[in-house]
């Protein structure tokens, strides 16, 4: 049969990049990972790449000299079912994506992100190619089979007409014996110059000539195939001289009309004249053509079912009509654990008590009674070691020439394996937390528990709906597009796999399912298998966040100072509010930029960037600095800025600037500073005490603070507060500055101390809008940091979501994948096919364990499931134990319960962070985990027996990513209420301790200092 699997054993990598720096990192990357990798800078190349080689992934740049990367996926239209595309770019928005993904690409990935994903897609679109592979295997498999099973068949009808022929041909020469010894065969008279003087009828009809048309025509030249003349030739010339023995015999091709060639086999004798001269050969020759295919196919034939049998994983058997055993393959001891001869004994003695056997004989007895082949039925075995095996046998009666059953032949292999699978996978379906439901037509014909959760309705009320009753639970609004779309799908027409709808429950609520669906067969017709996941919560907090979102933009945009994002590290504009203008610019001329265009310098652009590093390796939420910047037009002006610093895995990842002009302040500072000289006409306060407390002097601003009695006593003489302050002032004769709050309004002040007068000078100015403004700034702070904490509850909820659909789902097609190809082996006699096959099981077997790794890190099921405590057990013994080698210890209540899943997943991942840090930085090699619970709060306790370090070094940190990394698990905690204690020496190891309120969240208040 002609080759029609694709060999994916020398598939290429193809990388279409333009730039080549680019080009020679991703080039080194992929051949160091074992691929063999063609480069290419533009799309013209790469057409000619995969015209001409054997191209299985391609990795491709969206822009390109000649051609888009979308325009070359257009180029592709087709190929891509066989080729698997990766864009890969640096400039990524959501419309290239969609377009990207719409002509074919497999994946969209960007160039700044971590190589290693990139390196992930490559490996999934090999492992894609190789399902493909895998599936077109199978087909050809199953074609190879169909096959074998025709060949056969031709082979039986053709060794029956080939013994009619041979009974004819038999009765025809036995009757011509009568007339002639050789009117059954081929007679030819060759004279000594090899030309035809006689030929009899049979050889006309051979040749397909009319005896005219042969006699006297050179036998060589004529009638033999040109590369075998010379050595017939060399035979006739031998038996003109009488040099062979006539009883030899001698076979060879001969040429007819048509140009077909015939086989012949020749007997020769010689003709003489008076004188005994040799004058010519008389040859009888019988065509034996199609005896000599029928004899090569029937002994090919034997073989190959002789090896079939031999090989097969399946164990052939026949018994007589009293169960007595008479032939077994020697495969039963690979089933049974009895060789052949064993069987005979042990045959009928082997079946368990199991229930399926209850009715193993009847299909035995029915082949016998009824001579008609009998469907396929299990048994249960126990082995000779004793293992119990279920075992699928197949059982067809034997018959004599008269009809009558004399036997049964039997096929049977053992299927325990998969058994198994299916209880499992049923098992599997039954405890999904996935809606799954079977459509047939209008109808639903299989559904399982959690969809009855999702709908409200029972199974049985699902498998008995009407159409009308199950088009009802989809909103009115979603009904049309929702069943076009499973009628499409049902005719085979492109609809995409996953999309959202709204349903209605049986209690008339709504609900928001996310749908995946995909057609196959089952039970032999069309079918829709779908998947619902119930994502009405996440709805609901997508919409909380977009009124957040919105709300915060009307409030940004209503404030005077210029507020914008950065992304870090790179320092560039990602969003801006409409108060920007103060700059001089517009929001959207400034995205995108980098912020060095704000600085008239780059002193001052440096400068920025230094205290941006400072205030993070200080671990600082907020930094406050002063710059002068410069607007559009040129001119210069001193600001404000505050900056919040914001995190991604313990990582800065962008920041958010508040500018505010500060002329007014700076100007106003100047002229305090000028009229202190002249403090009667100052409006900001003035005040001169003397070290006793006693008001010396004090300006007009001076008088009215006075009148307040919180720092000022009737005799003029200051609070006890005030005086500690000026005899503070004057023993260091340095200046001190402070804040002080009186009648809702708060002053700041600049203590100037005369030591040699035994005064202080007092200058104040009122900074109560200052006050409010951060005061206000702090409150949207704590709103920010709420609703990043919506953000990270909805990415958690998404994550377990996604880890559902990827064990529900993808992990459930590829068990079936694998069963499937493991059924197949059975099939299978090919070695290089069995190889293949056993590889692709492999693979998938190998892609099953990484989508439960994956799973168990997107959402772990223990924590969830089983508790924290048995969580961080199980976390201990595979990250640290078993990848590490660091000894650990667990001291805790496996029963330990938190009824807040927040506050049960946040102490897991500070948990995890603090271990990790032990293992990068503490050199420990043993770790003792401590977690205790009282009725106010819970607690975890890390020790190790490392090298330790400062308690200083415990804010600042002994690296950058442990400093960011304790610092995310501070602000995490701090969110929740809770704290860490952290205790270390150098040489000694660490403890830190975790401690979480299991009441109400606090609430963070902030006022004037």
């Amino acid at each position: 049969m002609e080759e029609k699997v694709r060999s994916k054993r020398n598939e290429s990598l193809l990388i279409v990049e333009d730039d080549e720096s680019q080009l020679r990192t991703l080039t080194a990357i992929m051949e160091e990972e074992g691929f063999e990798v063609i480069g290419c800078s533009t799309a013209t190349e790469a057409i000619e790449h995969i015209k001409h080689l054997d191209i299985g992934v391609v990795i491709l740049d969206l822009r390109l000299p000649d051609l888009s990367g979308t325009q070359l996926l257009d180029r592709l239209a087709g190929a891509t079912d066989k080729i698997r595309v990766i864009i890969n770019t640096a400039y990524s928005s959501y419309e290239s994506a969609k377009e990207a993904l719409n002509f074919g690409a497999f994946a969209y990935v960007e160039k700044a992100g971590d190589p290693d994903e990139l390196l992930r897609y490559v490996h999934r679109a090999f492992q894609a190619s190789l399902r493909s592979y895998a599936d077109e295997l199978e087909t050809a498999v199953a074609e190879r089979t169909h096959d074998l099973l025709q060949a056969n068949e031709l082979l039986n009808k053709k060794i029956k007409e080939q013994e009619k022929t041979e009974n004819l041909r038999r009765q025809e020469r036995d009757k011509a014996q009568k007339y002639l010894d050789t009117a059954a065969v081929m007679l030819v008279a060759i004279d000594s110059e090899e030309r035809i003087g006689l030929i009899n009828r049979k050889g006309c009809e051979i040749l397909g000539y009319k005896e005219e048309e042969i006699i006297g025509k050179n036998w060589f030249d004529n009638f033999l195939p040109e590369r075998i003349r010379g050595q017939v030739k060399t035979v006739f010339e031998k038996v003109m001289r009488e040099e062979v023995d006539s009883s030899e015999y001698y076979e060879n091709l001969i040429l007819t009309k048509s140009g077909d060639e015939r086989l012949i086999a020749w007997h020769n004798t010689v003709l003489k004249d008076e004188k005994g001269s040799v004058i010519a050969t008389l040859s009888s020759g019988e065509d034996i053509t199609e005896r000599k295919k029928a004899e090569e196919m029937l002994r090919g034939n034997e073989e190959k079912l002789r090896s079939i049998i031999e090989h097969s994983v399946e164990v052939f058997y026949v018994h007589d009509t009293e169960h007595k055993l008479t032939y077994i393959s020697p495969q039963s001891k690979e089933v049974f654990g009895y060789a052949p001869g064993e069987m005979k004994v042990k045959w009928t003695a082997l079946t368990t008590d199991n229930s399926i056997n209850e009715k193993g004989s009847e299909p035995t007895e029915r082949a016998l009674r009824t001579g008609k082949k009998q469907e396929p039925y299990l048994l249960e075995i126990r082995r000779k070691d004793g293992e119990s095996r279920i075992i699928e046998v197949d059982e067809s009666p034997v018959k004599d020439e008269k009809g009558k059953v004399v036997a049964v032949s039997g096929a049977l292999r053992d299927v325990t394996d998969r058994v198994r699978a299916q209880e499992a996978y049923r098992s599997l379906v039954d405890l999904s937390l996935q809606g799954l439901a079977i459509f047939q037509g209008d109808s639903i014909v299989f559904t399982n528990q959690a969809m009855s959760h999702i709908t409200g309705y029972s199974e049985e009320e699902m498998l008995a709906m009407t159409p009308q009753e199950i088009q009802a639970f989809v909103h009115p609004e979603d009904r049309a597009m929702v069943w076009a779309r499973h009628r499409d799908r049902l005719d085979g027409k492109p609809v995409p796999e996953r999309y959202e709808f709204r349903g209605i429950r049986k209690d008339g609520s709504r609900c928001w399912l996310d749908l995946h669906a995909r057609r196959l067969e089952y039970q032999g017709k069309p079918a829709i298998q779908a998947a619902y996941v119930d994502v009405t919560e996440e709805k609901r907090a997508s919409e909380v966040l977009r009124e957040n979102h919105d709300y915060l933009q009307k409030l940004t945009n209503s404030m005077w100072d210029a507020v914008f994002s950065v992304k870090m590290p790179e320092r560039v504009i990602e969003w801006a509010n409409d108060s920007f203008r103060l700059i001089g610019y517009e929001p959207q001329e400034c995205i995108g930029k980098t912020t060095g265009f704000l600085y008239p310098d780059d002193i001052e652009f440096l400068d920025f960037g230094n205290k941006l590093k400072g205030a993070i390796a200080a671990g600082k939420d907020v930094l406050h600095a002063e710059q002068i910047l410069k607007r559009k037009n040129g001119d210069t002006f001193p600001a404000e800025i505050t900056t919040t610093f914001f995190k991604e895995i313990g990582e800065i990842v962008r920041i958010t600037n508040i500018i505010r002009d500060v002329s007014d302040r700076k100007n106003t500072e100047k002229e305090i500073q000028n009229l202190a000289k002249f403090p009667s006409e100052n409006p900001n306060v003035v005040l001169r005490i003397s070290k006793q407390g006693s008001i010396l002097y004090a300006n007009r601003a001076g008088e009215i603070l006075l009148s307040c009695k919180k720092c000022f006593d009737n005799d003029k003489t200051v609070s006890k507060e005030w005086l500690e302050l000026i005899t503070e002032a004057l023993s260091s004769k340095s200046e001190k500055e402070f804040e002080f709050e009186c009648e809702n309004r708060v002053y700041s002040f600049i203590i100037a101390p005369v030591a040699e007068g035994g005064y202080a000078n007092f200058y104040g100015s009122d900074i109560t809008k200052r006050k409010n403004a951060e005061e206000r700034l702090l409150e949207h702070r704590e709103k920010l940091k709420a609703m990043a904490s919506e953000i990270l509850r909805t990415e958690e909820r998404e994550r377990q979501r996604i880890a559902v659909g990827l064990h529900d789902d993808i992990c459930q097609k590829l068990v079936l994948i694998k069963l499937t190809l493991e059924s197949s082996l059975l099939l299978v006699s090919n070695s290089n096919v069995l190889a293949s096959l056993k590889v692709a099981c492999e693979a998938i077997a190998e892609t099953i364990g990484q989508a439960e790794s994956l799973t168990f890190a997107l959402s772990n099921p223990v924590l969830r499931e089983l508790g924290l405590v048995t969580a961080l057990k199980k976390h201990l013994a595979e990250e640290l134990q078993e990848r590490r080698g660091i000894a650990f210890e667990l001291e805790g209540d496996e029963k330990l319960s938190i009824a807040s899943e927040e506050i049960k997943s946040c102490l897991f991942r500070v948990s995890r962070e603090l271990l990790m840090n032990v293992v990068k930085h503490a050199h420990a090699r043993k770790v003792k985990v401590s977690a205790g619970k009282s009725p106010s709060r819970i607690w975890i306790r890390i020790q190790d027996d490392g090298v330790g370090f400062e308690d200083a070094e415990a804010s600042s940190g002994v690296s950058r990513t442990s400093r960011f990394g304790l610092f995310s698990i501070r602000e995490q905690l701090e969110y929740i209420g809770g704290h860490l204690k952290i205790e270390s020496e150098r040489g000694r190891g660490a403890t830190v301790t975790v401690v979480v309120p299991l009441g109400e969240k606090p609430t963070v208040q902030r006022g004037c200092q």
